[in-house]
């Protein structure tokens, strides 16, 4: 995996091991946090997201699916 830096950045790593490493971490420093989450997201993994609401964290909304706005046009 850590050949292939890429994959960390689409939606394999986060939702499966960030996501509560980060959770953990700011619970275990009382930190809250805004997790700006793409719609995407939040529909293919609900529980992951519905955690980060839960432990009292805010989210935003970050666009559908990370989308290249330079590709737009």
């Amino acid at each position: 995996m850590w050949d292939r830096p890429s994959y960390c950045s689409q939606g394999a790593y986060g939702p499966w091991r960030a996501v509560d490493r980060l959770l953990c971490l700011l619970d275990q420093e009382s930190v809250p946090a805004t997790f700006f989450i793409p719609a995407w997201v939040v529909e293919h993994w609900p529980a992951q997201c519905r955690r980060i609401v839960s432990a009292g964290h805010e989210v935003g909304h970050h666009g559908y699916r990370h989308e290249k706005y330079w590709d737009w046009g």
